[in-house]
């Protein structure tokens, strides 16, 4: 019969804990570092972006390089090194 009782202890000790917590957070420095965080992911994505367009670019240069060489009957010459 005691559960009851018990029960209620424990969710006054939780809740004290949680109010506890929330009074020693600094918030003003856990929203400048959340600011810096997205900041930081939002210039890295753009980086990455950029990479991603210019090797796109670059492999459609040279796709469109090996094509006009087919196309021109070149092929790529292997120079043989002899060893005198």
């Amino acid at each position: 019969m005691s559960s009851g009782n018990q029960q209620s202890n424990v969710s006054i000790f939780l809740l004290g804990v949680v109010l506890n917590l929330m009074a020693a957070v600094d918030y003003a420095s856990l929203m400048d570092y959340g600011l810096k965080a997205i900041l930081g992911g939002m210039i890295w994505l753009g980086f990455k972006l950029l990479g991603e367009h210019i090797s796109r670019k670059f492999q459609k240069k040279k796709e469109t390089f090996q094509v006009l060489r087919r196309k021109a009957g070149l092929r790529r010459v292997k120079h043989k090194i002899s060893k005198y």
